[in-house]
């Protein structure tokens, strides 16, 4: 398992690390740690190697009396695939130039911290394996994700031990949050979501693509509580601000059998609250959307709605695309007249007059289409325009 360093500095807990040089080596990937001391206390001969993606904490004491080996060591220690260094101001309050320069050089972050009120090399330590099993977790979890959004077949026990870590729930619903603007790590926002503890709700989240999902379920031994609170204000008691994010919500289940249907729906959610600028959108009031979204992209769709769009464009006799605006407005003001007159700025009756206009020219064989099939073809036709138009 990894995480790049750059993730690893989204925690709070390593808040008192200054990085010193190397910064353009923070995506380098972690994958474990090790503490550097005595290694080199007899020159450039290690007693061990360390692995490849380490973070090597350090104190440098192996070269208090001797600095000028602190290039050399960076060198071995980058010939080695180590990640990275972590520098405890015992022996140097200031590192050399020449090392600085050498590390930003080979793009080798280097970090310091002071020798006060700092944890032990052990804490860092400790921590820094949480992080990484953590990350670990997340990736094994986004994998589980993406076999039952594929359909595939999973074993009950594997659900409840990976994702429901063997909690009985009543009643769940997925949530995907898709943040405006990545100002922080996505690694940041799902640690606090998985370190918040409700005494009636289960929360987990899991990273996927640019976003992330929220597993919100309601505990079975809960006596109180039989609906799911206001998520905004769950949401800002985790730490998560709604106005950062655009949010997809699925239905509510019972059964781990429908957890397909739980993530495509909390997916195609935001996704349309992404098309549509919806803060929060919701699968069951989609409507065709629910079809669309999945599915817009898809030639059968896009030939359909351009065929019949440049029908419209081609035979407007105005040539000022009036009869497109109005087939516009007739789906966005659900059919409604008097709206679409205002928005439109005509009388009542020139709506209805190209209205009849539509209807003639998407007629077939005579026979003038009623209200309800003009509006069902414009509607498919249009909203598929939409979402393409906005991609």
């Amino acid at each position: 398992m990894s995480i790049a360093i750059r993730e690893v500095l989204a925690f709070d807990y390593f808040h008192f690390l200054s990085l010193a040089a190397g910064k353009s080596g923070l995506d380098n990937e972690i994958t474990t740690v090790g503490i550097l001391e005595y290694e080199y206390d007899e020159g450039l001969h290690p007693k061990r190697k360390f692995d490849v993606n380490t973070l090597v904490i350090t104190s440098l004491y192996f070269a208090k009396n001797k600095p000028d080996l602190l290039v050399d060591t960076i060198r071995l220690l980058y010939r080695d695939g180590v990640s990275g260094l972590i520098v405890k101001k015992i022996f140097f309050q200031e590192l050399p130039v020449e090392l600085l320069a050498y590390a930003n050089e080979i793009n080798f972050p280097i970090f310091t911290y002071e020798q006060s009120a700092t944890p032990h090399f052990e804490d860092i330590l400790f921590q820094l394996k949480q992080v990484i099993s953590f990350d670990g977790q997340q990736k094994i979890l986004e994998m589980l994700v993406e076999e039952l959004l594929a359909g595939e077949a999973i074993p009950e026990a594997r659900i409840q031990s990976l994702l429901f870590q063997q909690e009985q729930l009543k009643k769940f619903a997925l949530f995907y949050l898709l943040p405006d603007r990545l100002n922080l790590p996505i690694v940041h926002w799902l640690s606090l979501i998985n370190n918040y503890q409700h005494s009636s709700f289960f929360i987990r989240g899991i990273g996927y693509q640019q976003g992330f999902f929220v597993l919100l379920g309601i505990k079975k031994h809960s006596l109180k509580e039989e609906s799911f609170p206001p998520i905004a204000d769950l949401f800002q008691q985790i730490g998560l601000p709604a106005t950062d994010f655009m949010v997809g919500r699925s239905l509510d289940y019972r059964q781990t059998a429908e957890l397909k249907n739980a993530f495509s729906e909390a997916l195609i959610s935001a996704q349309f609250g992404e098309k549509s600028q919806n803060r929060v959108s919701s699968y069951e009031e989609l409507g065709v959307y629910q079809l669309l979204i999945p599915y817009y992209q898809d030639a059968s769709f896009s030939r359909y709605s351009q065929m019949l769009l440049h029908k419209i464009k081609q035979n407007d006799p105005s040539k000022k695309q009036k009869l497109l605006e109005t087939a516009r407005a007739f789906i966005h003001y659900e059919g409604n007249l008097s709206m679409m007159a205002d928005a439109l700025e005509i009388h009542e009756n020139s709506v209805r007059y190209r209205l009849h206009k539509l209807k003639e020219l998407l007629s077939h064989d005579s026979l003038v289409l009623s209200d309800f099939a003009l509006y069902e073809q414009l509607s498919l036709a249009i909203k598929t325009d939409e979402l393409l138009t906005k991609e």
